[in-house]
């Protein structure tokens, strides 16, 4: 007689109450959430007066004024003053608005082609500053002639020193056997324009070469000779570019705090810096290094 044997899996089989159709738990979390969405939700209307919207602020009492801003960053252009004449009344000096009419008008009636002022503010109690943010118009400033009037008003302008470093350029690798006389003479030669020269020289090149820095009177001259590339100075055709002014920031690099340049002999402790000679000897810092 064969007897039937019941094949033996080796995987578990899993409870009856484990499964989806027989599992109760499951039932009752499904039953509570559909009794819970029987119900719509109910909004509370918002009391807007408890909770105000936060406008921006378009007139603040410290508001900065763009014009500024706009002269700060572009190009860096020095500002030019104007001085009205000690014999006119204190109560006849016009205000900043009033001298930027003036101002606008003299360019018209002189055919210049300003485009616009970047500032125009009172510097004292009978001087007035004004800029502009344009290199075009600043050279026209500059090279320009002013009269002694305006609007029957006697006044003064003072042009800044010296062109800015933005209409500098550099003359590279001249050697050193070429004189700076002779270098600037061949520069005058094929920039007319150029004003200004002096020497830069760098202490990490290994040969004996130095660069030549000067400024330019004309914008066309100025922008038409970097186009060029080159510079011949005696039988030497050398690199010409524009003058990049580094970033003088002034911090010290021992406290790395801004404000203030860290002295020879500075040393490090834990709360300040104080010099060699304030602290009475010879100090290192944490890493054992002598400052």
């Amino acid at each position: 007689m064969n007897q039937q044997t019941t094949p033996v899996s080796s995987t578990p089989r899993r409870p009856a109450s484990d499964s989806f159709d027989n599992s109760g738990g499951n039932r009752n979390r499904l039953a509570k959430h559909s009794r819970n969405n029987d119900h719509p939700p109910h909004y509370e209307p918002i009391d807007q007066q408890h909770h105000p919207i936060l406008a921006p602020h378009h007139h603040q009492q410290h508001a900065f004024n763009l014009n500024i801003l706009k002269h700060a960053v572009s190009n860096n252009l020095p500002s030019f003053f104007i001085i009205f004449d000690s014999s006119i009344d204190p109560s006849s000096i016009p205000s900043s608005i009033q001298v930027a009419i003036m101002l606008k008008k003299l360019f018209t009636n002189n055919q210049l082609p300003i485009k616009d002022l970047s500032m125009c503010v009172q510097a004292g109690a009978r001087r007035f500053k004004f800029a502009v943010s344009d290199k075009a118009d600043f050279l026209t400033l500059f090279n320009g002639t002013w009269p002694l009037e305006i609007e029957d008003k006697k006044f003064e302008v003072i042009k800044p020193r010296s062109l800015p470093d933005c209409l500098a350029l550099v003359v590279r690798y001249v050697p050193s056997d070429i004189k700076q006389e002779t270098a600037r003479q061949q520069i005058l030669k094929a920039i007319p324009a150029a004003v200004g020269f002096s020497t830069i020289n760098y202490r990490h090149r290994q040969n004996s070469l130095y660069d030549i820095r000067f400024n330019v009177r004309s914008l066309e001259q100025y922008q038409t000779a970097p186009d060029l590339g080159r510079l011949a100075i005696g039988h030497h055709y050398l690199p010409l570019t524009s003058f990049f002014s580094g970033y003088r920031l002034t911090y010290c690099t021992a406290c790395w705090k801004i404000g203030h340049m860290r002295i020879k002999g500075t040393i490090l402790t834990g709360d300040f810096n104080v010099t060699s000679d304030e602290w009475g000897t010879h100090s290192t810092d944490k890493r054992g290094v002598l400052l």
